[in-house]
């Protein structure tokens, strides 16, 4: 009797402990469940935020694009129409007056000051919206953009592409030629520098560009990416167009003397069917 009593005692021992094992582990079990929703309900919110951040900086750059179109079409078609149309009453009246030598002198020189505005229009206009890119491409537009650059500053462009390039998506495309444009710019206006090289490459998975210029180098330059205190707009906006086509941009000093930006991404092929 004595040994069963033990046996009882032990048999309600163990069977408590089991209980309490199994209750121990389905709090632990129920805890890292738990844990576990939570985190893929936060990285849930996250994706919908960091997409919704995505469309909201898509739909702004967009506007702005739409605004650009809109004032380029403005400028060639109302201002360079009327100054066009300013400039042939001048001429008319030029012929049909009879005016002194020092008249006809500043006549002459207004002319030549509407052709000089017209053909700033036409600049400001080419600028606002690169008419050539939605028809012929990135690289035809980037070829435009480098001989304006070479033919009117003192800086030296080397570009370098393959023969024939993929078309992407427009917008893809678009972005791409701003933050080239933008990078042009900065090194015009900062890196006092007399030569850049631009190299486009492009494979079955990615494509990339890279730009080295040979000027004073990136201010307060950290391993692949400048201080975030030394971002201007314009590197801002270049952040914000790579963040809307998923692709990454570095900063790195380049072999001699300057600095060398790359940008990399995994393109959308356009949909030519």
């Amino acid at each position: 009797m004595a040994y069963s009593k033990k046996m009882d005692i032990v048999n309600v021992v163990i069977l408590g402990t089991l209980g309490m094992l199994l209750l121990a582990t389905s709090i632990v079990a129920f805890v890292f469940i738990y844990q576990k929703k939570l985190i893929e309900r936060d990285l849930k919110i996250q994706k919908m935020q960091a997409e919704y951040q995505k469309d909201l900086l898509k739909a702004t750059i967009e506007a702005q694009e739409k605004e650009r179109k809109r004032i380029s079409q403005d400028l060639h078609d109302d201002i360079g129409a009327m100054l066009s149309t300013i400039k042939l009453s001048l001429v008319g009246l030029k012929r049909g007056a009879n005016l002194d030598e020092k008249q006809s002198g500043r006549l002459q020189n207004t002319k030549e000051l509407i052709d000089e505005t017209v053909g700033n229009v036409r600049r400001l206009s080419r600028d606002l919206l690169p008419a050539t890119l939605d028809e012929f491409g990135l690289i035809y537009a980037l070829d435009q953009l480098f001989d304006k650059i070479k033919s009117n500053t003192i800086l030296q462009v080397k570009f370098e592409h393959p023969k024939k390039l993929q078309r992407m998506e427009k917008i893809v495309e678009l972005a791409l030629y701003r933050i080239v444009q933008e990078l042009c710019n900065n090194i015009i206006k900062h890196a006092h520098a007399s030569a850049v090289h631009v190299l486009v490459d492009q494979t079955d998975d990615n494509f990339k560009i890279v730009v080295i210029d040979n000027g004073d180098g990136f201010p307060n330059l950290s391993p692949g990416v400048p201080k975030k205190k030394s971002l201007g707009l314009g590197l801002k906006n270049i952040e914000s167009r790579l963040s809307m086509i998923n692709a990454t941009i570095s900063y790195d000093l380049a072999p001699e003397k300057g600095t060398k930006v790359c940008i990399n991404m995994g393109y959308i092929l356009e949909n030519l069917n």
